[in-house]
Parts: C-alpha cells; sequence; structure tokens
C-alpha cells in the first residue's frame, strides 16, 4: 500500500486503525483551523517546559502526546495513527554561568588611624619609660608645676596604705627616715618593708616578702632599738635590721600582737597580746624570757603616766593614731575638752604642749574646724579649717593629725566627694601656715611629722611635704 503524500512513510493498516484516521481527520474538520493553533501552543508550551519534561514528544500530524520511543523504527500515534520519526531527547542546556558585579570593598581607613594611634601613644610610652629610667640613672628629678620632685621608681611598687609610716633614723645622717609597708599589687599581691631617705626620697633598701596582703595587713610593725619587728596574725614574728632590712630570726606568740612596750631593760621587748596579756622577746634572738604576763596599761599624755612597773611605753610603729610616741591621737568629747562653739571629736597632744581639738562647728554647718587648749586660757584659739569657701567642706571632723613642738597638722575634705582632702598647717599661735590639696582621692591612714617634713599616708602614696610651706618633697608609690 502507498504511504500517503501529506504525511510520513506509514506501515499496513488494520480496519480499526483506517477508523481511527478517519475520526481524526474527522475532528481536525471540526476544529477547522484550530489544529494548527493547537500545534503552534504546544510548540510554545515546549519550549517553556522544565527539563524535567523533555522525554515527552508530540505527533507531527495533530499534536497529540507520543509515548517515549522504544527504539529507532518510530512511533505510532494513537490518536491519528501517523507514524513518527522520534529523535532521541536533548540534554537540557546548562544553565548561564553567574558573573557577580565587582564592588570594590571600602577602605578601612578608621582602622588605620587606630592602628596609627596605638603606635604613637606606645612610642611615646617607651620613650617616657626610657627618659625616666635614664633620669633614675643619672640622680635627676622631674620638673612639675615648677617644683622639682625627685623620682623615687618606676615599677608596680605601691605605698601599702592602710598604715603609716615609722620615721626613724636608718642612714646616720640625723635626719628621720620612712620606714613602711611596700605593696605589690602586679606581683602577686606580696608586701615587703622598704626604707627611704627622709630628705630626698631615695630608696635604702628593701626587705625579703612578708607574704600576701590577705596574710599580712592585720599585722603589726614595731621598732625596738635597732630591730624592726613585724608580728603577723597568725603569730608569727619577724625580726630585721632597721640599717640594713636583713631578716635576723623568727619566733613565735601565743597570741596576736596587739602592740609594742619597751622592754623591762635594754635588748629587749614588751609585746602586748590581744588577749590582754603581754610577752616579753630577747632582741637578739627572740627568746621569750617567761610566760605570758598581765598586758601593762597605756599612759596617755594628757592623762599622765601610770605607775612604772604598770605602764607601756610605747614604741614606734606603723598605727595611723598610735604609731609616733611623741605624741597621741586619739578620740575626746566636747565634755572632755570644751571648746565654746565647736563640738569636739579628737585631740592630738604632744607630751607638755596644747591639747589639738579637732571638731566641727557645734551650730549650723558642720564645717571642720581646730582649736588649741592650754592651761593658761588666754591662749587658746580657734578656726574653721579650711581658709576660703568653708561651707563647701566637711560635713565630718577630722580624725588624724600630728603635732610637734612648733606646728600643728590635720586634714579636711569637701562635700563634693570626688575632690581630694586637703592638708593644713597652723602654727601653735593659731596662725594658719599654709593649706595644699593632696594628689590622690584616695582614703587616708596617717599624717605624721618631724621640724622638716609631713608625711601624709594614702592607699597606694606616702606624700612627703616640707612643713615650713607645705612644698611637695617627694613621694612613694602611685
Amino acid at each position: 500500500m502507498a504511504a500517503a503524500t501529506t504525511r510520513p512513510e506509514t506501515l499496513a493498516t488494520t480496519p480499526a486503525q483506517t477508523r481511527a484516521e478517519q475520526k481524526g481527520e474527522r475532528r481536525h474538520e471540526a476544529f477547522g483551523g484550530r489544529g494548527q493553533s493547537l500545534r503552534s501552543e504546544l510548540a510554545c508550551c515546549e519550549t517553556r517546559a522544565s527539563p524535567l519534561h523533555t522525554d515527552v514528544t508530540k505527533c507531527s500530524n495533530c499534536g497529540a502526546a507520543l509515548a517515549p520511543p522504544r527504539g529507532a523504527e518510530g512511533v505510532r500515534c494513537t490518536y491519528c495513527g501517523t507514524v513518527n520519526q522520534v529523535e532521541a531527547p536533548r540534554p537540557p542546556p546548562a544553565p548561564p554561568a553567574m558573573v557577580r558585579p565587582f564592588v570594590p570593598a571600602p577602605r578601612r581607613r578608621s582602622s588605620n588611624a587606630l592602628r596609627l594611634l596605638l603606635r604613637v601613644v606606645i612610642l611615646v610610652a617607651i620613650l617616657i619609660v626610657a627618659a625616666v629610667q635614664y633620669a633614675m640613672k643619672q640622680g635627676k628629678s622631674l620638673l612639675t608645676d615648677g617644683l622639682r620632685v625627685p623620682i623615687v621608681g618606676v615599677t608596680s611598687v605601691d605605698w601599702e596604705g592602710a598604715h603609716g609610716a615609722i620615721l626613724t633614723d636608718v642612714n646616720g645622717d640625723r635626719v628621720p627616715d620612712v620606714v613602711g609597708r611596700l605593696r605589690y599589687v602586679l606581683g602577686g599581691d606580696r608586701l615587703t618593708l622598704g626604707a627611704y631617705d627622709g630628705s630626698s626620697g631615695s630608696k635604702l633598701w628593701e626587705s625579703d616578702s612578708l607574704g600576701t596582703y590577705k596574710q599580712t595587713y592585720q599585722g603589726a610593725l614595731g621598732l625596738a632599738e635597732d630591730t624592726l619587728l613585724f608580728a603577723s596574725p597568725n603569730g608569727e614574728v619577724r625580726a630585721f635590721g632597721v640599717r640594713d632590712g636583713k631578716k635576723r630570726w623568727t619566733s613565735s606568740l601565743p597570741e596576736k600582737a596587739a602592740g609594742f612596750c619597751k622592754g623591762d631593760r635594754a635588748g629587749y621587748v614588751r609585746i602586748r597580746l590581744a588577749d590582754q596579756r603581754s610577752v616579753e622577746l630577747r632582741l637578739s634572738d627572740g627568746q621569750a624570757t617567761g610566760a605570758p604576763a598581765p598586758a601593762p596599761t597605756t599612759a596617755h599624755a594628757s592623762h599622765g603616766k601610770e605607775k612604772e612597773n604598770e605602764s607601756c611605753a610605747r614604741l614606734a610603729s606603723d598605727d595611723g593614731k598610735t604609731g609616733d610616741p611623741a605624741y597621741e591621737v586619739r578620740s575626746a568629747s566636747s565634755y572632755e575638752v570644751p571648746v565654746e562653739g565647736m563640738t569636739v571629736r579628737a585631740v592630738v597632744q604632744r607630751a607638755g604642749g596644747p591639747k589639738i581639738a579637732l571638731g566641727t562647728r557645734e551650730k549650723g554647718t558642720t564645717v571642720p574646724m581646730i582649736a588649741a587648749v592650754f592651761e593658761e586660757a588666754s591662749r587658746n584659739w580657734k578656726s574653721d579649717l579650711a581658709s576660703t569657701r568653708p561651707l563647701e567642706t566637711g560635713p565630718f571632723a577630722p580624725e588624724l593629725g600630728a603635732v610637734t613642738g612648733s606646728r600643728a597638722f590635720t586634714e579636711f575634705g569637701y562635700t563634693d566627694p570626688s575632690k581630694p582632702h586637703s592638708i593644713v598647717c597652723f602654727d601653735l599661735g593659731g596662725h594658719r601656715q599654709w593649706e595644699v590639696a593632696l594628689p590622690l582621692q584616695a582614703p587616708l591612714s596617717a599624717i605624721e611629722a618631724t621640724d622638716q617634713r609631713v608625711f601624709v599616708s594614702q592607699w597606694g602614696r606616702l606624700s612627703a611635704y616640707d612643713a615650713s610651706n607645705g612644698k611637695a618633697v617627694f613621694s612613694i608609690g602611685k
């Protein structure tokens, strides 16, 4: 049978196939020209079809879907019977390559500026440290506000500051030097003892470690003849030579030490214990002379001495109020020391001298005040501590002070807690000598004075001033 000229070559057909062809022709005639449009729509859809359906082919005559080819002989359309030659499906085209536009990274100007600033700061710090170390080697000083202040040291050492200083001649120049506790916060928070020249502030010696601050801050430090004694809270007593700071011996106590008294004879020291007893130790080797005995009473300068065999002749220590045996700082009241218009809180008195009363105004604003009470009432005087703007001072009375044969020293604070305290000096006639602000806004622990120097202990720093004019001389610590 010859194949139709209008469609591809066909194979022999059966009657059923012939009827199907006739049915397809009638459908084509019924649709009219829509067959071609249907094929166009199907072709359009084919172009938009997903690659997952590329294995589906269409009849070239009617556009009906054909089953996937199983061989090379062709596929017969089940609707119109046309045999179609179908090519193997082509792989889907590769997706276009994604090209990201080039966006330049922003310039990190701020980061570069910070790095440059950091380098400058480090360089300046190195230069400063190098200059100060060179000055230390050359024995020079720094110029601060027109005043040359000797350089004590550039290390991590601080003045312990919870205690005061012991003033004694260490180097034999007849000028009281400074002996006290040093603290290395950045070095394991350990404590040592150190001695500094009272005129220049240069270090004379430093002892071995006493232990950490926690282990030692409740310990007692005293001076008996040429021996420094440090009594730890655990009852251990260590002796050091005051001339060189070298350790001499170690002993033990039955109780924590509360203070030091002169021994019953030369070469001995009596240590008052916390349980109201005392023990006497030999200064050469630390051996006790006997069993603990009742503690002697401490004689106040204002009350006179007790019986000689019962009194305690105080030795120099770093206690902020009782450290200097030449005078005493103690709590008092207006009943004991009456001063008109003043509420008395504390008294500083040197043996044979006037009572230097510290307190506040009795009425109105609690302005800090000072007064001197002599045996001859005509010599008495009183004054506000601040020379100007007294209403901005206070509101608490001072508790620390010192007195020499010609001057009295104390401190006062301000209602503004951010302002550091000030030190003020009066002569014993009531004339204001000088007034100076402290360098740190830190708690005070002691004020000690000689005829030449005034020493102020604060947490982390000891400041030395000229007793006659209040000029800063040197400092120890930060």
